[in-house]
């Protein structure tokens, strides 16, 4: 508990004196421990740092001294160490309070436009393509061509499920084949596509997979739930049990 509450208030707060000891209790200090949690919002970083402190004190089976407790430089002795528990689950609270308020519109804006970059990935085009019963344009074809051809304009979550507009469209290809302009053809078929029955769903997971785990807005958004959730789960339980 002293280590955690250490941590804690090393984390949050700023011009903190010179550790003292030994050159190796320095090292593996809560300076450098801080420092390796690199985030420009102090909201999730400070969640993050107290869940681990959670997790790791319940799960370690730390226990709490009766008698002095170093808090950062001041030496406090607690008559009633358990009411630190207390206070150690209002702070969590704070801090999850705070990172939701903060950070709350933050995924509905960054996750969309994520979504859409797929747009064009084959996994889409190859389902697309045999729901709208023709095959969409080339991204590379020949040069300075002008044609007309089925494009996906857009990619998005709706209603519990992937969603694609497809548009019939003018394209001109520069030099090297690729589309430089796009012009709206008019009376041109367009179609939404539904990724619904077994091969859509199974296409929405592959891409929705593939989207949390290489764009950054499930790694900075919901993983500092996912860790606050799992630190509130291991406290009840030890607390529980």
């Amino acid at each position: 508990m002293q280590n955690m509450m250490q941590l804690i208030i090393g984390c949050t707060a700023t011009n903190l004196p010179p550790l003292r000891g030994s050159k190796l209790a320095r090292e593996l200090g809560v300076r450098e421990l801080c420092m390796t949690i690199q985030d420009s919002s102090p909201e999730r970083r400070n969640l993050i740092v107290i869940s681990v402190g959670i997790i790791a004190f319940f799960v370690g089976e730390a226990s709490i001294p009766a008698d002095e407790i170093r808090l950062g430089i001041v030496s406090v002795t607690f008559s009633r160490p358990d009411a630190l528990i207390i206070m150690l689950w209002l702070i969590f609270l704070w801090f999850l309070y705070r990172y939701w308020v903060v950070h709350r519109s933050s995924f509905g804006k960054e996750f969309p436009p994520e979504l859409n970059s797929f747009k064009n990935s084959l996994l889409v085009r190859n389902f697309v393509e045999s729901r709208v019963g023709q095959n969409l344009a080339i991204e590379v074809g020949e040069p300075n061509l002008k044609e007309q051809g089925l494009e996906i304009e857009w990619l998005r979550w709706r209603e519990g499920g992937l969603e694609a507009r497809v548009l019939e469209r003018t394209l001109n290809r520069d030099e090297d084949g690729v589309v430089r302009g796009r012009g709206v053809v008019n009376g041109g078929s367009h179609s939404l596509v539904r990724f619904d029955g077994f091969r859509g769903w199974l296409v929405t997971l592959r891409v929705i997979a593939i989207c949390l785990f290489s764009k950054p807005s499930f790694t900075s958004y919901v993983v500092p739930f996912c860790i606050a959730t799992l630190a509130a789960m291991i406290g009840a339980c030890s607390v529980a049990f």
